[in-house]
């Protein structure tokens, strides 16, 4: 299969949750108490060896009295109902009063819970602001927060040329998550002028720090030959690397170099197996490569119902050439009891979805139904069409 490239809007779409993660400040502490720490280290100190009824009498005066770290760590642990019942409201309380007194990790905090509606009323706008202001103090994720809201029109007007000035301003500071997005906006132009070679270069800073997106978009570059010398060994250096961290995109793009023999040498069932660790996690592409491998024997002992399993799940992720597949299995009757309906009916949704040799097909098949049959097709197509079945 080729390389999906168009995967990595959806990835870096889907990415908006993983940007938007709450900031947590957990002052630096030692874990066993010393005269010489300060009440705000003993609070922390009670709370990480699992005193939370003391870590409570501790910090509850501090934030009471408007020390914002106490505040902030006081928050944290009504989230996670350490010592008392889970209250986000009261956490949502406490973060408001540092962020109030210009904390800007607790204005970023804040901003996130908004946009949630975590403890608070849902509020984009609210979300807006107080990130703009813990990114104008320079916070890092605060930045890459607001150029998030900005790209999507999320609480202020939509507007890729903000975006890309405050991701700028957060990869600037090394923030991975950032550099990977506007190694993106540089490739599609959006914001900025499209320039493949910024890309790369941003990809590649995100990918040295570990980050496992920029690692397999800095692969699909050097796969693609885009903003890089074309260099299939560099491609599968950088897929592994991002594979080894469970990284589905990562993994499904290493298995099928594997596949092909491309950078690497071709290794049939080491292939099988990164398709299967990616297809566990959901991914579609993954489970068409694995299906087809047990279609064909190839890397797996040859099994069509292991095949069709995973062909169904593909095909219930919207994938028309899995629902084409499926098709060609009931009208031929392959593992399966031959069934035009079906057939017929899988045929209809894989043409939907844009697979060309359906849509050719179409019309020869329906010279072979009856009136009825094609009625049935129609109904279960729509059934199908939604994932139910």
């Amino acid at each position: 299969m080729k390389q999906r490239i168009g995967l990595a809007v959806l990835l870096i779409v889907s990415a908006g949750a993983w940007e938007a993660s709450q900031a947590r400040e957990t002052p630096g502490a030692a874990t066993i108490e010393t005269q010489e720490q300060t009440p705000l280290e003993r609070g922390i100190a009670a709370d990480r060896r699992g005193d939370h009824t003391a870590a409570l009498s501790i910090l509850t005066p501090l934030a009471e009295a408007g020390d914002p770290k106490a505040q902030l760590y006081l928050a944290s642990m009504y989230d996670a109902g350490n010592g008392t019942e889970r209250d986000t409201e009261t956490a949502a309380h406490w973060i408001g009063r540092a962020a109030g007194q210009g904390f800007a990790s607790a204005q970023n905090s804040l901003g996130a819970r908004y946009e949630r509606g975590l403890g608070v009323a849902r509020d984009f706008a609210a979300a807006a602001r107080w990130y703009r202001d813990a990114a104008e103090q320079g916070d890092a994720q605060a930045q890459s927060n607001l150029g998030r809201l900005y790209k999507a029109g999320i609480g202020v007007a939509q507007d890729y040329g903000a975006a890309a000035n405050w991701y700028r301003a957060a990869a600037g500071q090394g923030f991975a998550p950032a550099q990977v997005i506007l190694g993106y906006l540089y490739s599609t132009g959006n914001g900025v002028d499209r320039n493949h070679g910024e890309a790369a270069h941003l990809y590649r800073q995100a990918a040295i720090q570990g980050d496992p997106r920029g690692q397999w978009l800095l692969g699909v570059m050097y796969q693609a030959g885009r903003g890089v010398p074309r260099d299939a060994a560099a491609a599968a250096h950088w897929f592994r690397s991002a594979a080894d961290q469970s990284f589905a995109e990562a993994q499904n793009s290493l298995a099928e170099l594997y596949r092909s023999g491309s950078g690497v040498a071709a290794d049939a069932p080491k292939a099988a197996q990164l398709f299967r660790l990616a297809a566990d996690q959901g991914h579609a592409d993954a489970q068409m490569g694995l299906a087809m491998m047990y279609h064909e024997g190839d890397g797996v002992a040859a099994d069509l119902g292991e095949a069709l399993r995973w062909y169904r799940k593909a095909a219930a992720q919207g994938m028309a050439d899995a629902q084409y597949i499926i098709s060609l299995v009931h009208l031929l009757g392959q593992g399966v009891e031959p069934d035009l309906v079906t057939g017929y009916a899988w045929m209809i949704v894989a043409a939907r979805n844009g697979n060309a040799a359906a849509q050719s097909r179409i019309p020869l098949l329906e010279a072979e139904l009856t009136a009825v049959q094609i009625i049935d097709a129609q109904k279960l197509a729509v059934t199908l069409g939604r994932g139910r079945r």
